[in-house]
């Protein structure tokens, strides 16, 4: 009886532990950068909407008084960008992929003109992570089915079997 409170309870503590560190895993992505002047001074106040490509969801955000802008929350997938400030040519970026749990970093360019110029980037260099240490991608689903599994041998088999030779008087 007390083997098996003991067990309950145990079990009980490490799925309280369990779920805590399930509750913390991140499922969303973060976007930054600053907006910055063909001499790389930093734009303040220029407007910025993240638009999810699938849903078309966005986001508005305002850079700061060091062009930096820092948007959260993001759901992972194909986003499109716009950036626009009173003297400078609209900015727009198709394509950036957002991936779970990541940072990227993006920086733009704006150029001078009118708002009704606009720049639109069709090849950039691929969007690189520069706040992490961490190397990771993402698995497919096909290549978690491919890798090798012991527990797969063990239900295969019979199971292990142990022999015991009793020593006689």
């Amino acid at each position: 009886m007390r083997l098996t409170l003991r067990l309950c309870l145990g079990m009980a503590g490490v799925l309280a532990v369990l779920s805590g560190v399930a509750a913390a895993q991140e499922n969303t992505s973060e976007l930054r950068g600053r907006a910055l002047d063909p001499q790389g001074a930093a734009i303040s106040g220029a407007t910025l909407t993240i638009t999810n490509q699938a849903t078309g969801v966005y986001r508005q955000t305002v850079t700061g008084d060091d062009g930096a802008y820092f948007v959260t929350a993001l759901s992972p997938g194909l986003y499109t960008l716009v950036a626009e400030s009173p003297g400078f040519k609209k900015y727009s970026r198709s394509g950036i992929q957002l991936d779970l749990g990541r940072t990227t970093t993006l920086d733009l360019p704006l150029d001078v003109g009118g708002l009704t110029d606009t720049v639109t980037v069709t090849a950039a260099t691929p969007l690189v992570d520069v706040t992490s240490k961490q190397i990771g991608g993402n698995v497919t689903n096909r290549e978690v089915t491919m890798l090798p599994s012991v527990a797969a041998k063990y239900s295969a088999s019979s199971g292990p079997t142990a022999t015991a030779k009793t020593a006689g008087p």
